[in-house]
């Protein structure tokens, strides 16, 4: 499975908005990778963000922000240290 990361929180919750599946978050210290399988449409909403032609309805943005947010949190743990990295499925 080819695979994409990103460090950047709102590319991330763009990709999930988008039904992008996340595979993990990987962690180095207080720094987190969000790891999505490589797609098709993924470079294409990549792209939509990195030139800010991206169009999203603002709650569904916003939920999709809190959900990376958890995962992230999630891996990172209550004491800075990976825990898990596993997340669930966007839809």
């Amino acid at each position: 499975m080819v695979e994409y990361s990103t460090g950047n929180l709102v590319t991330a919750a763009c990709l999930w908005l988008h039904g992008e599946r996340l595979v993990r978050v990987d962690t180095e210290g207080r720094l987190c990778l969000f790891v999505f399988e490589q797609t098709d449409n993924l470079q294409s909403v990549v792209g939509e963000v990195r030139d800010k032609q991206m169009k999203v309805e603002p709650t569904a943005f916003a939920g999709a922000l809190r959900e990376i947010k958890a995962q992230m949190y999630k891996a990172l743990g209550p004491d800075g240290k990976q825990e898990q990295n596993v997340p669930s499925n966007p839809k």
